[in-house]
């Protein structure tokens, strides 16, 4: 058995893997990423009866990522938070007021051409926050909440490293187990639903 043909088809082998491997993964980036838009806030409270509300507030949205570059599409992958007051959308209603706030969580972003320039991508991913509600006669902490991202958008270059872009997207948070109302003395659930659309500048390293 001739070992030493074996070692160059061997190593032949590996020269055309790591070309192929190169050419199919072709660049890959990190990111900050700081945005501000606005926020829609929906909670759904049954306490006897069901109570519904909604209200739109004002969030900067901050985040880290790593993009992943291939020949034809991207992927993205993101860990963000919202920053603004931990009330930014609260409704009052019957003297109660809901908030849903410190916001975090992480998301995939498939990226595809739109053109030469321009890249629009969706959004899926998984968010944590915590909500409470409040009244004039007691208070209800419904401890963490967490819920699906589901979401889409589209950037554009402005400069070397640099893009700006607008997405929307939308976390499902899962109803929240019974709590006590001291004030009203009645267990109530909560389910909170986030609707964000904002503008935002990247720039990748």
């Amino acid at each position: 058995m001739d070992f030493k043909r074996i070692r160059i088809r061997i190593f032949i082998l590996l020269i055309a893997f790591t070309d192929m491997a190169y050419s199919e993964s072709l660049d890959s980036n990190f990111s900050v990423k700081l945005g501000y838009g606005l926020a829609n806030y929906h909670n759904e409270a049954i306490w006897s009866y069901a109570d519904e509300s909604a209200r739109d507030g004002q969030l900067a949205l901050a985040a880290i990522g790593y993009t992943k570059k291939f020949r034809d599409f991207n992927i993205t992958g993101e860990l963000f938070t919202f920053i603004g007051p931990s009330d930014s959308g609260s409704y009052s209603t019957y003297n109660t007021v809901y908030r849903t706030s410190n916001i975090w969580g992480f998301n995939l972003n498939p990226e595809f051409k739109i053109n030469a320039e321009s890249v629009g991508y969706l959004k899926v991913g998984y968010a944590f926050a915590k909500s409470q509600q409040a009244d004039d006669y007691g208070y209800v902490d419904y401890g963490s909440i967490q819920g699906g991202l589901f979401g889409f958008g589209a950037k554009i270059p402005i400069a070397k490293d640099l893009s700006i872009g607008l997405e929307s997207f939308r976390i499902g948070f899962s109803r929240t187990g019974p709590a006590y109302s001291s004030g009203w003395s009645k267990y109530t659930t909560n389910k909170s639903t986030v609707t964000f659309s904002g503008v935002y500048i990247i720039k990748y390293f």
